[in-house]
């Protein structure tokens, strides 16, 4: 256990195993520059505030086992990152024969090519998404990525459930549509308790 500060401008090894901080109020700052590797950090927080702080830089947590969780939350203000996914947890799937033949996307955020079967008009079809990701208390949303005839579709979501989702599309236009709608869609863990 470390229990003094460390400051150095060169590379500093811990042995495995090593926890840093366990008082009151310790905080863990990195200031600007490479971090190559940090293989594990252990944090002990007695009662108390703690802080890991970055002053510049990014935090690459380089594995997939590795999840940040918060009891306080979880906020940007970054005016133009904002907080979403990153390139890797998306996909892509196009559907096939009519706009009510579901697709298969076990992805965390994606997109969907409808078919460009004809909707006609005040006509709305329902599909099913089935997608491993989605547990029955998640919260999905969807919107249209691109059409072909602006503002002539609503889309939303009519029902979660554990393993998929289901899209309704419905056509607001005063004529028969046969476009390939593309839409957008995120899940956001969600729990009951």
């Amino acid at each position: 256990n470390l229990d003094y500060g460390i400051y150095s401008d060169a590379p500093v090894s811990f042995a495995a195993g090593t926890t840093i901080g366990n008082a009151v109020g310790d905080t863990l700052s990195f200031a600007a520059g490479a971090w190559t590797s940090i293989n594990s950090i252990t944090w002990n927080i007695a009662a108390g505030t703690a802080a890991l702080n970055i002053e510049s830089g990014l935090l690459n947590l380089d594995t997939s086992n590795v999840f940040v969780e918060s009891n306080g939350g979880i906020l940007s203000s970054n005016a133009t990152k904002g907080i979403g996914y990153a390139a890797g947890a998306g996909g892509a799937v196009v559907q096939s024969t009519s706009k009510s033949t579901g697709v298969t996307l076990n992805k965390i955020s994606g997109k969907i090519t409808m078919s460009n079967a004809a909707l006609a008009a005040g006509a709305e079809v329902a599909f099913v998404v089935t997608n491993s990701t989605v547990a029955a208390t998640d919260t999905v949303i969807v919107n249209i990525q691109s059409v072909g005839t602006a503002g002539s579709y609503l889309v939303g979501v009519a029902a979660v459930g554990a393993g998929s989702f289901t899209v309704v599309l419905s056509n607001m236009s005063t004529g028969s549509l046969s476009q390939a709608v593309v839409l957008n869609f995120v899940v956001i863990k969600g729990v009951a308790s």
